[in-house]
């Protein structure tokens, strides 16, 4: 390899003036959102909004009522149940909202065209207008044809759920806010089904979908469309051998990640790369699933079992290693005063929001609203050990001059993988941050110590600011 030289002395210079501001603090809270107890009998809350203003969901008065749709604000810690604004609505629930809160998706019950009993009418519900629009099916002629909308994305173009169809077929449908109108979403591959209860789920601006297929005597595939696309392409599973189900839960509003279970496993999927990675259990758990993922993709969040079978809500951030939400609530000064988190159901775009379900005691399942302190990575921190250190360094140096985009990620690299060569800005990333350990935001990253930054100056200097092949 040729010997690159590198601009030492503009390393040191930026070095001594460059300053980072420190991000504002951000307090961690909980509060579980049904009222108070003997009202409402189960309350599980099912997404929340991008912006992590409000939560969605459904809940029942005592066993065996109806379902209600409910949708939180929580600028305002108040809850419209559908079920009571609407008297036409008698039995609703909701999946997914919209990233500013203002459009809400699910499906309610409506009476069958002809004879008795009901059937499932996909809508979308305006929060400013307090209205319900019924989105119809594919199969508009036969009055026993029912449908479910389960995701919208971020900016409310887009809706995605499963219809029956003219064949008499369950099938994913793509319904256009703007036209009003729904298409199938993608071709059904021969001997294949459409689990009616399976969750589909839409990118932030609609154009990236993702969905089941149920394969007889298989198992369930889960498969992504991206943009243009019509035909299914397999994501394929964690387990190589014997019956493997993947179910993909969720999409990460730009599109690059998937997440969901394979098997007993939660997972992450990349995209671009094809590529999908298992996330940690508990210790003894019997299994993990990931429900939903931030913008980034940086953060799950989802439930799994520890010792003893007990089911608790999960979150993984920034990488596979698992913590229980009540830990992480905990750690942070908040403490539960009754009750356990048993799933994390959504998580806001930043990853500081979750929401979820759990037992609160009183014999009631019950809604919960978490927001937690940002755990930020720290700038220079490559193979994430927590410190910008020689290991990170090391890593610059190694691959210095290396195309991403062409060769891909570089083995040991985590955090901030540079979107073409890796030169400078990375070696100044190292440079700049030397011994800065990762905290949470309150001020940002930790400073680092003079002696030991000008020390790894010395050494890159004292080396004659070369790399050597």
């Amino acid at each position: 390899m040729t010997s690159q030289a590198l601009p030492v002395a503009s390393i040191v210079l930026t070095v001594l003036c460059v300053t980072t501001p420190p991000r504002p603090a951000v307090a961690a809270s909980f509060q579980w959102l049904g009222p108070d107890p003997g009202e409402r009998f189960n309350v599980e809350a099912r997404d929340v909004s991008a912006d992590g203003s409000t939560v969605v969901g459904w809940g029942r008065i005592s066993s065996g009522q109806p379902h209600s749709a409910f949708v939180y604000d929580a600028l305002s810690d108040t809850t419209v149940w559908l079920n009571d604004l609407l008297p036409d609505v008698d039995f609703s629930e909701a999946y997914a909202v919209s990233g500013d809160g203002s459009l809400v998706v699910g499906w309610h019950s409506i009476p069958r065209g002809v004879g008795t009993g009901t059937r499932p009418s996909a809508f979308v519900y305006d929060v400013a207008t307090q209205t319900l629009t019924g989105l119809g099916t594919l199969s508009p002629l036969d009055p026993s044809a029912g449908s479910r909308a389960l995701d919208i994305s971020d900016d409310g173009s887009t809706i995605v759920g499963v219809t029956d169809s003219m064949s008499g077929v369950l099938v994913p449908f793509r319904y256009v806010t703007a036209t009003s109108s729904m298409s199938a979403a993608s071709l059904l591959r021969a001997n294949t089904s459409v689990p009616a209860s399976s969750p589909y789920a839409v990118s932030s601006d609609g154009s990236v979908f993702a969905g089941i297929e149920n394969h007889p005597g298989v198992g369930n595939t889960s498969y992504v469309l991206g943009p243009m696309q019509t035909t299914p392409e397999d994501i394929g599973a964690l387990q190589t051998s014997g019956s493997s189900s993947v179910f993909v839960d969720a999409v990460s509003a730009d599109g690059t990640t998937l997440v969901g279970i394979s098997s007993s496993d939660a997972f992450t999927y990349d995209v671009a790369s094809d590529t999908m990675s298992g996330l940690d259990r508990l210790p003894n758990g019997g299994y993990a699933f990931a429900i939903d993922v931030s913008a980034d993709g940086a953060t799950v969040v989802g439930y799994g079992s520890e010792s003893g079978g007990v089911q608790r809500a999960l979150v993984w951030r920034d990488g596979p290693d698992v913590e229980r939400v009540e830990d992480v609530l905990r750690s942070q000064g908040v403490e539960l005063a009754t009750g356990s988190l048993t799933r994390a159901t959504g998580v806001s775009a930043d990853g500081q929001t979750i929401v979820g379900f759990g037992n609160r005691g009183f014999g009631r399942l019950d809604a919960w609203i978490a927001t937690l302190d940002a755990v930020t990575s720290t700038p220079g921190d490559y193979n994430a050990s927590g410190q910008v250190e020689q290991g990170d360094l090391d890593l610059v140096l190694q691959n210095w001059g290396r195309d991403t985009v062409a060769n891909g990620v570089p083995t040991g690299w985590t955090n901030d993988l540079p979107d073409g060569l890796i030169d400078q800005a990375e070696l100044d990333g190292v440079l700049l941050n030397w011994g800065a350990t990762a905290a949470p935001n309150f001020g940002g990253a930790s400073v680092p110590e003079p002696g030991v930054f000008f020390l790894a100056v010395m050494l890159w200097c004292g080396g004659g600011g070369r790399i050597r092949g």
